[in-house]
């Protein structure tokens, strides 16, 4: 399942126990399984997690996320613009941040479906406002 920080953060009280966590595995650009080889443009790290784990996460396929779209004819799927070969990929519906859709042309006969994944968004914090400065003793005269 593709999940964003968001995601992850929500579920990291579980995952931070160990007995939780089945299998973690970090795959280098050149060292990718086949499935998620199309995704390597950076290191992907597989984390397998109990099901319980997830079990508050809803995701989807990209080919239920198509079958929603209603769009005729072939089409094809990409995350963050790089290609998906395996339709059955889940991404958390959390951590979709934008669909982008080009229809299928007399020219591109296959319909693009671009998800996006939703970026955090750091809020600053509020600043302090300055008090009252009170001094005490001799120098307070």
């Amino acid at each position: 399942m593709v999940i964003n920080l968001g995601v992850l953060s929500s579920i990291s009280g579980a995952t931070s126990r160990c007995k939780n966590v089945m299998r973690a595995n970090l795959y280098r650009p050149n060292k990718v399984p086949s499935q998620w080889r199309s995704l390597a443009a950076n290191d992907i790290v597989d984390v397998r997690v109990k099901k319980k784990v997830l079990a508050g996460v809803e995701s989807k396929t990209l080919a239920e996320i198509g079958e929603e779209l209603k769009l005729p004819g072939s089409v094809s799927y990409a995350v963050e613009g790089l290609p998906v070969n395996d339709a059955s990929l889940r991404i958390a519906t959390a951590a979709i941040g934008e669909i982008q859709v080009t229809p299928a042309t007399a020219a591109t006969p296959v319909a693009l479906v671009n998800i996006r994944i939703a970026r955090l968004v750091r809020v600053a914090p509020r600043p302090i406002p300055a008090g009252p400065i009170r001094v005490r003793g001799a120098a307070a005269l």
